[in-house]
This record gives structure tokens, sequence and C-alpha cells, in this order.
């Protein structure tokens, strides 16, 4: 368990593996700070040996570049994004928060309602 201190100083322990072999989401917490070209800015990912995480992963970076553009484009935060497999086999909704100096990511499946995903991500 990685320790983690919310709003209000108490300490809660996140996850570091899941117990069933099929996770229904996935959770990543990408740091926007700096850094040099080629230095790692995931900072935590959840179930981390999970082959779909392995396959999301490479998706990081353009949940990350996305909220810039965004940001920059149209003056606002994006909260949701969309995307599929290459194959189209399965399909994922991101729900995307800004934490102080990090940008969480909750992937769940297409077909979880936005109210639902918006309120995980609130909770975090």
């Amino acid at each position: 368990m990685l320790p983690l201190r919310k709003r209000s100083k108490e300490k809660v322990e996140l996850p570091t593996e899941t117990a069933d072999k099929e996770c229904k989401f996935f959770a990543l917490l990408l740091n926007t700070t700096t850094k040099d070209e080629g230095e790692e800015f995931l900072d935590y990912s959840f179930p981390s040996e999970s082959p779909e995480m392995k396959a999301i992963l490479p998706m990081k970076g353009v949940f990350l570049a996305s909220c810039g553009v965004m940001k920059a484009a149209v003056g606002q935060e994006v909260k949701f994004l969309g995307f599929r497999s290459i194959d189209g086999a399965k399909e994922f909704k991101v729900s995307l928060r800004p934490l102080e100096r990090w940008i969480l990511c909750l992937v769940l499946p297409a077909s979880a309602a936005d109210s639902s995903s918006q309120f995980f991500v609130e909770e975090a």
C-alpha cells in the first residue's frame, strides 16, 4: 500500500495490486511538473501489473497533452476522453481531474455513465 494524504491531512492507503484478474477500472497519476525528455511522469498506476493497464500506459502522454491543449484552445479543463483499442474490441472513457501537481486519470469502460465516472474522480 502507498500512503497518500488527502486535503484533510489524514493518511489514505492506496491499493498496489488487485485481487481479481480482471479489473473494471484503472487509475493513473500523472505528474505535471516540467520533466526532461525521456523522464517518467507516471507517478502511480493501478493495477500496475495488469495486461490491460500495460496496453493503456502508452496513452498517458496523450492524456497529459490533451489537458494542456484543451486548456489553451478553449480555456477549460478536459473532463472526459474516449478511446478504443486499435482492433476496436475495447472502448474506454477517461475521467481527468487536476490535483495539485498531478492529473488523476480514471479509466473506465466506455459504457460507464458520465455521472458515475465523474463521481469516482471527484471522490478520489
